[in-house]
């Protein structure tokens, strides 16, 4: 079990059960590249090396078991975006370095090779809006994703390097909106390029949430 991994199954009230543990981790692993509802008893349990008793006494059922799975790979998400705007906080010296952090921010998060990342977010989102058991769970990793942007937003307006007209929850929302909006280009037959819809971000962000001028003005 990674920290990750640890910290989620402290985070949710379960015990570090090394059995309980093996299962969650076998689980994580194969959503990797696959879909949860792709993934049966027998794949878990080869991976796992863990009895069907066991899970079951561990988790309940198979669906139980995956969707735990699906929180931990959220979670994970959850605190790389934290720390990485975490990141650009503590490092920036004014509102053009904080703007050029940023950008790069934009572009790791926003390119086509980040499609996979976006698409299992999207389907737990989805799977969230069916599934009450798996929304509870959900929930309060998406509340964390939210008020820890929140908490960044807050700390750069504090120091004068964004906004202070805008509610900084309304501003993570935001930022979560437009990160998962380009998953619509995705799957578009004729989709902008990724140096397009990043020049489109950065004015945005540079113009309206740092408050910095047009880079060429009339």
């Amino acid at each position: 079990m990674d920290r990750y991994d640890h910290d989620v199954s402290r985070r949710r009230g379960n015990p570090d059960h090394p059995t309980k543990a093996a299962l969650l981790a076998a689980a994580v692993s194969l959503l990797d590249g696959r879909s949860p509802e792709s993934i049966t008893l027998k794949d878990v349990l080869d991976e796992s090396g863990v009895s069907s008793g066991s899970l079951y006494h561990h988790f309940g059922d198979l669906d139980n078991l995956i969707e735990s799975a699906m929180v931990v790979r959220f979670a994970r998400g959850v605190d790389w975006s934290i720390d990485v705007l975490s990141m650009a906080l503590e490092q920036a010296k004014d509102s053009r370095d904080l703007a050029a952090r940023l950008h790069q921010v934009t572009v790791n998060t926003q390119s086509q090779g980040q499609a996979d990342v976006r698409k299992e977010r999207i389907q737990s989102i989805a799977h969230a809006t069916t599934n009450e058991r798996f929304r509870d769970s959900l929930a309060p990793e998406q509340q964390r994703l939210t008020n820890g942007i929140a908490e960044v937003w807050r700390q750069l307006q504090d120091q004068g390097l964004v906004s202070d007209q805008l509610d900084p929850r309304v501003g993570a929302l935001f930022i979560q909106a437009y990160t998962l909006g380009v998953a619509l280009n995705d799957i578009t037959a004729d989709p902008v390029s990724d140096a397009a819809w990043i020049a489109m971000i950065d004015t945005v962000v540079d113009q309206v949430l740092i408050g910095l001028g047009p880079k060429n003005p009339a």
